[in-house]
């Protein structure tokens, strides 16, 4: 067999060389097939274009799309992103607003950009910086915060780059009422590379490789250890993203309090402290331990979320002295309509001295925000006597919803409030739905969703009533045994938002569909 393959092997190679030397004979050199200008480059630059035709079409007829929708109004980034999301794909492109109502699209895979102007795409051709050395990336750095915000640049990290300073300056500088700042503005390609070795041990306002991206970072791994007192809004990517993080992994040790600066709101997270923008497909891992003040949070993926954390993942082991403690955000900012979805907590989270609200995907989830299709399998504790702790969430609030969750996890009490799903929950308008729970819950005092009396938001929740020691019943959740829960009509009332264990990655429980 392998005999045959090399023979193989050798006839095309044979027949590629007799092609070659066929078009030599013919007159044509090798200059002409192999040069700048060569039939293979021409090829090259003939398959780009095509590219480039279907992507502006596809913005054209999203875009054609959403004003037909609008009856004509102008269209927002919003909309277009919507439906470049239902055309394209979710997570394939992203879509900004410039200056005088113009709206960019930047293509992930390609990294191609286009602008849109009253309907009329055209291509945006972007510059190229290059960096393969830590000279480079300092250099890089200064430029930034000297000014240069490279908002028409794709800056590629060539290889792996180990940081050689003890604090690491950090790209991007913050602004305040009088001084908007430098913040990052283009596109940082990792090429999936490593920066080793990242340092924080000094106090700044925004800490983190960058200190605030308004563009986009993308395909880049960051270890770092952090230490000391780091200032206001850290993360190990950013301290603050207003733009978009998309596959960047994060290897933490950290162990860090809220600095000294009067300011009691520490906003920690492994990608970022505070989020505005996208964070998607992001996965941390190592161990966090924090301490802070009022209104400081603490998540696996980010401090505060403010907007979107989509498809990330924690395997962090979070030891959480902040207010809100989450094994993928802390919190959410109140009334922002911030969703997380699509997330999975594998490490486990601990409510230590001074944190209330302690959830394995979210500390605490505020008004008019979403948890969606999120699974927590990391176990989660409640050291602290004031804490409310929960499966996926310490504490919610008004018109906040939980939908399509499931907890495979144990939670532990040492004096505290720990149930299920929900620690605690307060005000009106609030669905937790088609939830369920598999996971060891502590003595019975614990309620499904932090409260006594039987209550009417809880819809289409489960539990295992085998293995957890709390009665669930009269709070409009139903108790299932193994054999029932991990059946295909349990699987079937879940609704296709689920589908079957088949590589038994859950124990045979059901696993959401992006699982």
């Amino acid at each position: 067999m392998n005999k045959l393959k090399e023979q193989k092997a050798i006839t095309l190679i044979a027949l590629v060389v007799t092609v070659i030397v066929l078009i030599i004979l013919a007159g044509v050199s090798i200059n002409l097939v192999l040069g700048d200008n060569g039939i293979i480059t021409k090829a090259k630059e003939g398959k780009e274009d095509t590219i480039v035709g279907q992507e502006k079409e596809q913005v054209e007829l999203a875009y054609i799309s959403a004003a037909v929708k609008k009856l004509g109004d102008n269209v927002t980034s919003e909309e277009l992103q919507e439906e470049l999301n239902i055309s394209v794909g979710d997570n394939k492109t992203e879509v900004t607003e410039k200056d005088d109502n113009i709206l960019n699209v930047l293509f992930y895979d390609t990294t191609h950009n286009y602008n849109i102007d009253n309907g009329k795409v055209s291509q945006v051709e972007l510059l190229e910086l290059h960096i393969s050395n830590y000279a480079e990336l300092l250099d890089f750095a200064n430029r930034v915060n000297n000014g240069e915000l490279f908002e028409d640049y794709i800056v590629y990290l060539d290889n792996d780059i180990e940081i050689e300073d003890d604090d690491w300056i950090v790209i991007g500088t913050p602004g305040d009422r009088d001084n908007p700042g430098t913040h990052f503005s283009g596109t940082f390609e990792g090429n999936n590379h490593t920066i080793n070795k990242l340092k924080l041990t000094t106090s700044k306002k925004y800490n983190g490789l960058f200190g605030v991206n308004d563009g986009r970072i993308q395909n880049l791994n960051v270890n770092g250890n952090l230490s000391g007192t780091l200032g206001i809004k850290i993360g190990l990517i950013s301290g603050c993203n207003q733009g978009n993080i998309n596959n960047c992994t994060a290897s933490i040790e950290c162990d860090i309090s809220l600095s000294d600066s009067g300011n009691y709101s520490l906003k920690f997270g492994g990608i970022t402290g505070f989020n505005s923008g996208t964070i998607s497909n992001c996965t941390v891992t190592g161990e966090i331990i924090t301490s802070g003040g009022s209104f400081s949070s603490t998540g696996g993926i980010t401090g505060i979320n403010a907007k979107e954390v989509a498809n990330c993942k924690s395997f962090a082991n979070i030891n959480g002295g902040t207010e809100n403690v989450g094994g993928i955000t802390g919190s959410m900012e109140n009334y922002s309509n911030s969703k997380i979805k699509q997330c999975e907590n594998y490490g486990s989270v601990t409510a230590n001295f001074n944190c209330f609200y302690n959830g394995g995907i979210i500390g605490h989830l505020t008004r008019n925000c979403s948890v969606e299709e999120c699974t927590n399998k990391g176990d989660f504790t409640g050291d602290y006597y004031r804490s409310k702790t929960g499966g996926i969430c310490g504490r919610m609030e008004d018109n906040s919803r939980i939908i399509n969750c499931y907890v495979k996890a144990t939670g532990y009490s040492n004096s505290s409030e720990v149930d299920g799903i929900v620690g605690q929950t307060s005000g009106d308008d609030i669905l937790i739905n088609n939830c369920y729970v598999c996971g060891v819950i502590p003595i019975d005092y614990i309620t499904y969703a932090g409260r006594e009396a039987a209550v009417d938001f809880i819809t289409s929740c489960y539990y295992n009533k085998e293995i957890s020691s709390t009665a669930y019943e009269t709070h409009n959740a139903t108790g299932l045994t193994t054999e029932e829960m991990k059946s295909t009509e349990f699987l079937t009332m879940l609704g296709d938002k689920f589908k079957a264990d088949t590589n038994n990655i859950n124990d045979g429980y059901p696993i959401l569909s992006f699982e």
